[in-house]
């Protein structure tokens, strides 16, 4: 979860620092900069665990820029690169599967799909697995 997290940010930071907004202490937002700490944790965790090289972590509140950090490297190879807040990074291949994770859930929360729905419930045209083998068949299901 997490990760997921993470990429969001990624993908929010280039955007929303375009845009010049102002940066103010998270205590004048009525946030506790104590916390925002607990973010820097999970990401150095997560850098030392090695599951992600580096980040970048931006935290609005009221349009107001209360937290702008850069964690680890922004490259491994060939040679390594500190991260800056400036990064810029390509997120080529991820639109679909945020954007359909994010719908998804979306859609549950409002009750209009169950993880145990049939697949072809929703796309009728859709046909059940058909194991080579055996030649049983099994129906695709949103949890899948």
């Amino acid at each position: 979860m997490l990760k997921i997290y993470i990429l969001l940010i990624l993908l929010s930071v280039s955007f929303i620092d375009a845009q010049n907004l102002e940066s103010v202490s998270p205590e004048k937002v009525g946030m506790d900069s104590k916390q925002l700490l607990q973010a820097d944790d999970a990401i150095n965790l997560a850098i030392t665990q090695k599951e992600i090289p580096g980040a970048v972590l931006l935290v609005l509140k009221d349009n107001k820029i209360v937290y702008k950090k850069a964690y680890g490297s922004r490259q491994l190879i060939p040679q390594k690169l500190q991260m800056t807040s400036e990064t810029i990074f390509d997120m080529a291949s991820l639109t679909k599967p945020v954007v359909a994770a994010t719908l998804l859930m979306i859609l549950l929360e409002q009750g209009k799909l169950r993880m145990l729905d049939k697949v072809s419930h929703y796309f009728p045209g859709y046909i059940p697995w058909k194991d080579s083998l055996t030649g049983k068949k099994t129906d695709i299901r949103i949890i899948h």
